[in-house]
């Protein structure tokens, strides 16, 4: 349901139920991030009180900094020590597709002292780009392609930014991404 992307009030009310369901919680906490998350609020809440698995606490504790608009948030739990943690900030903020969410998948991609967290974050960014492109949009910002597997991709974007670098609030983070 959450691949379908339609926010249907039936996919979401399905979903929500299914979040008491030990066996489909897990699956049900990402489409619904996929879909619509605020009107499960409530059922987050409770599961968040309830559970003792860790990937699913910072899924939820994720969803609810997105639902705050605390992108930033997300994006420090991608530099948590436990990679569950990471991997699962990783899967809620896909949901944002953004160049400040590709920006900050690059940098994890990049950085995050996790090895599971850099290569979902890459995982992530990739299909991101593919998604982009497959849908005609425009090739994301320089930042974003520095984390491609592809070499020639990364290159491509070193030179973007070598060659777009000018005076200005963006320079000093070209310089530190080259």
């Amino acid at each position: 349901l959450g691949k379908l992307g339609i926010p249907d009030p039936t996919a979401i009310a399905t979903l929500t139920k299914a979040l008491d369901d030990e066996i489909a919680q897990f699956n049900s906490v990402y489409a619904l991030n996929d879909l619509d998350p605020a009107p499960a609020r409530e059922a987050f809440k409770r599961l968040a009180e309830k559970t003792k698995d860790v990937s699913l606490s910072s899924a939820i504790k994720a969803i609810f900094m997105r639902l705050e608009g605390n992108i930033d948030g997300i994006a420090e739990m991608m530099k948590a020590n436990d990679y569950k943690v990471g991997c699962a900030a990783v899967a809620i903020i896909r949901a944002t597709n953004n160049e400040k969410v590709r920006a900050i998948l690059a940098e994890a991609a990049r950085s995050a002292p996790q090895e599971f967290v850099r290569d979902e974050a890459r995982s992530t960014l990739t299909r991101m780009n593919e998604a982009a492109a497959a849908a005609g949009s425009s090739m994301p910002d320089p930042h974003s392609r520095l984390a491609s597997d592809s070499p020639s991709e990364r290159r491509d974007a070193a030179q973007a930014l070598a060659y777009g670098l000018k005076a200005g609030s963006d320079s000093k983070r070209d310089l530190e991404a080259l």
